[in-house]
């Protein structure tokens, strides 16, 4: 079988910074899901934008500076599947606490590449979602269901043990499945046959979900960016920002009214395909 892209100490230490990252912020659940986002908005001086944006974008992190402070924002395309979004945000993450910074400081690695730099914050989001031993556990399980007595699996059992693996862990397809090269279960060839979207095609996929009733296949298009309820508050409190806007902005972001009295609709000009005018911006 053949190895994975990164060796053993390589891995150690990326198992070992998730187990003082979970420390440090008081994780407990061994199966994190969406409380990724939690760990990622708990970051210093990382603000997180979610909305939902019809395009083949996943995710990205931009650093700017903020006065005399340097910060984060990260955006989470909420249009994805759930999973796509966890992965996303799990990935950008380790991107934040520099976690390839850490691997390569640590193993005392020179000049290593960008690909190599990805593997390593790939397999950290990996890692943090899909941990080892109960990865393992929940995969045996369910490869029992559909093992024949020559150890042997049907493409389709096979599917219905990746799909369930992704609804129980909110990861994507090409996740899960490298994952079970990573633990050992299926060997390179295996997984490049099934990381085949020609022949695996994200329609089957979501089919045999849609038949597992699998929360994963769903949207959220949920809408919110970083502390902004809290400054729009502040800004009203202060009277620093007119109704009229106060009211499209929580429109946009979906927001609930927190107790401001807005003018009569009579009294407020709107502008016509409101909606596509802040698109075009």
């Amino acid at each position: 079988m053949e190895k994975t892209l990164l060796d053993q100490n390589m891995i150690s230490v990326i198992q070992r910074k998730i187990k003082e990252l979970r420390d440090k912020n008081n994780v407990v659940n061994t199966i994190l899901r969406d409380d990724v986002f939690m760990l990622l908005e708990a970051q210093e001086d990382c603000t997180v934008l979610y909305y939902p944006l019809e395009d083949t974008i996943e995710g990205f992190r931009i650093r700017k500076y903020v006065g005399d402070r340097r910060e984060e924002f990260i955006f989470i395309n909420t249009a994805n599947k759930e999973d796509i979004q966890i992965f996303t945000a799990a990935h950008e993450l380790g991107h934040i606490i520099g976690i390839d910074k850490m691997v390569c400081a640590e193993l005392e690695m020179e000049n290593p590449d960008k690909k190599q730099k990805e593997d390593i914050i790939d397999r950290f989001a990996a890692e943090l979602l899909m941990d080892y031993t109960a990865f393992t556990k929940l995969a045996d399980i369910k490869l029992k269901e559909f093992m024949t007595d020559k150890n042997q699996i049907s493409l389709e059992g096979m599917l219905r043990t990746i799909t369930f693996l992704m609804d129980s862990f909110m990861a994507p397809y090409d996740a899960v499945v490298r994952r079970f090269h990573e633990v050992g279960k299926i060997d390179a060839e295996t997984m490049k046959y099934l990381q085949d979207r020609e022949i695996i095609t994200e329609a089957l996929v979501d089919k045999v979900s849609e038949e597992g009733k699998y929360k994963r296949i769903k949207p959220t298009r949920t809408k919110s960016f970083g502390d902004l309820t809290r400054y729009l508050e502040k800004l009203d409190e202060a009277g620093e920002i007119s109704e009229k806007r106060l009211e499209r902005i929580m429109r946009q972001f979906d927001l609930n009214d927190f107790n401001i009295e807005l003018p009569d609709a009579k009294e407020i000009q709107l502008e016509k395909d409101a909606d596509d005018v802040q698109s075009r911006r």
